[in-house]
């Protein structure tokens, strides 16, 4: 017939966006520990050769066997960890994707918090993924990590004219603080307080409790 002609195809190629990275970090107060989560590739986009990396900052250490991914590439990449001391860093997290990846991955591990500076301490981490388009750096996550290292309270008896106070140190239970010196200055002025010395006790809050009187050479 005429004016007819043979049927084509016509292909269209769509450039696909850039994969990204994106990090978060909670801290439980209770393990001195934070758990940092990076999400990968939530576009699902093509990613070759893709190695996830992230640096421990110095104030935090790993925890050994706290990393995951999910889910679990197939076949599966691999794990690295490479310790390190320096003012920098306290060591190097590294997993290698297998070559090609298409999937929204989750990785997530723990780091324990190692350096306090006062009652809040604000702890960074980073990560970033290599690729044959990369690399690609997730944001700058901060946590928070606040820590209780002493409290007070006090309550005043009417009859004898007294007051009671208890000093707590270490309520977080943190782990391996060395030195610890507790100084309490007694006013003089305007109160007039003045200090009962056989009433200082040192109480530890471990089992068995055992409660022992402090004297002035203690």
């Amino acid at each position: 017939m005429e004016g007819e002609s043979e049927p084509f195809t016509v292909k269209i190629n769509f450039e696909q966006p850039d994969p990204t990275i994106s990090k978060k970090g909670t801290y439980d107060p209770a393990t001195n520990t934070i758990t940092w989560t990076a999400e990968i590739n939530p576009e699902e986009v093509t990613i070759e050769n893709a190695i996830f990396k992230d640096v421990i900052n110095t104030g935090q250490e790993y925890v050994n066997n706290s990393f995951s991914i999910t889910p679990t590439p197939d076949p599966a990449g691999t794990f690295d960890y490479t310790a390190a001391s320096n003012e920098e860093k306290s060591g190097t997290l590294t997993y290698t994707f297998p070559t090609l990846i298409k999937d929204r991955y989750i990785i997530s591990f723990e780091t324990k918090v190692t350096a306090f500076k006062g009652a809040d301490l604000d702890q960074y981490n980073q990560a970033w993924l290599t690729h044959d388009n990369g690399p690609t750096y997730s944001n700058n996550a901060k946590v928070v990590v606040s820590v209780d290292l002493i409290s007070k309270n006090g309550s005043y008896k009417q009859t004898d004219k007294k007051i009671d106070w208890i000093i707590t140190v270490n309520p977080d239970k943190l782990p391996n603080l060395e030195n610890v010196t507790v100084s309490d200055i007694i006013p003089t002025e305007p109160a007039k307080l003045a200090l009962m010395t056989d009433t200082v006790y040192l109480e530890n809050q471990t089992s068995p409790k055992v409660k022992t009187q402090l004297t002035a050479s203690d």
